[in-house]
C-alpha cells in the first residue's frame, strides 16, 4: 500500500513536471530542465533544452556547471541557435556568452541517456549538442593538459581535435642557484621568433626568472639560498602591494595575465 502511494506521488511529480515543460516550450519556444546529482545517482550537475526539436534543431545540454548558471548558459546559446536559425556542428566556437571572450565549444552528442524530458515531449531524441566550457587556461576536456576531466565535466560525444599546447618545458633545476647558473648564460634577452611557440614560452620562462633572481638576490643581500615556490610567492604578493601603491587595478592585471598567457600557451600570440 505504501509503495502504490509512493508511486502515485511521482507519477503526479512526474506529470506536473511534465505539463509545466510544455507550458513553457508554449510560451518561450524552449524549456531548460535543471538536474542535480543524489546519493543515488551521483555525478555532475547538468541541464538541458527541452523544445528546440519542435524547431528543428538539436536541444542543447551542459555539464559541471551549477544548475543555475547551466540554465542561463543554455537559455543565451539556443537564443544564439533559433535566431541564426542553423544547428550548431562539433568543433563550432560559441561566443558572446561567457565573461572576458572565452568561448565555449559545441559537440553532437552520441549519448543522450540523460536527456530524458526530450523523450517524454518528443518520443525520441533526433539530435543534442552538448554545449563544452574550458578550464582556466581555456583547455577543453579533450585537450593536452585540461584540468576539467570526466569527473567534472563528462563529455557525451567525440569532441575535435584538441589544439597543440606549448607550455614552457620544465627546467631541470630546483633551487634559486641552480636558476641562476642556467639563465646567467644568456647573454641577452633575446627576441621571440613568433613562428615557433614553445621556444618563444621557454624564452618568456627565461625573462620571468631574470626578474624572480633579481627579487630573490635583493632580499638576500646578494645570496641566493631561498626556496623557490616560496619566494616566487612573496614576489607576487609584493607586486599586488605595489599595485595598491600605485593605484593600479590588479583584477584587470590578472584578466590581461590570464588572456595573454591562455594565447600564449595555444600559440596565438
Amino acid at each position: 500500500m505504501g509503495n502504490d502511494r509512493v508511486d502515485e506521488s511521482l507519477a503526479a511529480v512526474r506529470a506536473e513536471v511534465l505539463d509545466s515543460t510544455r507550458a513553457d516550450i508554449a510560451k518561450f519556444g524552449w524549456s531548460v530542465i535543471g538536474v542535480f546529482p543524489t546519493p543515488e545517482e551521483p555525478g555532475v550537475p547538468f541541464s538541458y533544452t527541452v523544445g528546440l526539436s519542435g524547431k528543428g534543431l538539436p536541444e542543447l545540454a551542459i555539464y559541471g556547471l551549477p544548475v543555475r548558471t547551466g540554465h542561463q548558459v543554455l537559455n543565451m546559446v539556443a537564443r544564439q541557435m533559433v535566431d541564426a536559425g542553423v544547428p550548431l556542428a562539433t568543433g563550432q566556437r560559441i561566443e558572446n556568452v561567457l565573461e572576458n571572450d572565452v568561448a565555449l565549444v559545441a559537440v553532437a552528442m552520441s549519448n543522450t541517456t540523460d536527456l530524458n524530458l526530450v523523450r517524454e515531449v518528443y518520443g525520441s531524441v533526433a539530435a543534442a549538442v552538448q554545449v563544452c566550457w574550458p578550464d582556466h587556461d581555456g583547455l577543453l576536456p579533450w585537450e593536452q593538459g585540461s584540468s576539467v576531466g570526466d569527473d567534472v565535466q563528462p563529455v557525451y560525444g567525440q569532441g575535435p581535435a584538441g589544439r597543440p599546447v606549448f607550455r614552457a618545458r620544465r627546467l631541470p633545476l630546483e633551487t634559486a642557484g641552480e636558476l641562476a647558473e642556467l639563465v646567467g648564460a644568456d647573454a641577452d634577452p633575446g627576441s621571440l621568433t613568433i613562428v615557433d611557440p614553445q621556444a618563444d614560452n621557454d624564452r618568456r620562462a627565461r625573462w620571468g626568472a631574470r626578474a624572480f633572481l633579481g627579487y630573490a638576490s635583493f632580499l638576500g643581500r646578494g645570496k641566493l639560498n631561498c626556496e623557490l615556490e616560496t619566494t616566487a610567492s612573496d614576489m607576487l604578493a609584493d607586486l599586488r602591494h605595489m599595485y595598491d601603491a600605485l593605484g593600479l587595478d590588479w583584477e584587470d592585471a590578472l584578466s590581461s595575465v590570464d588572456r595573454n598567457y591562455q594565447a600564449e600557451i595555444l600559440g596565438e600570440l
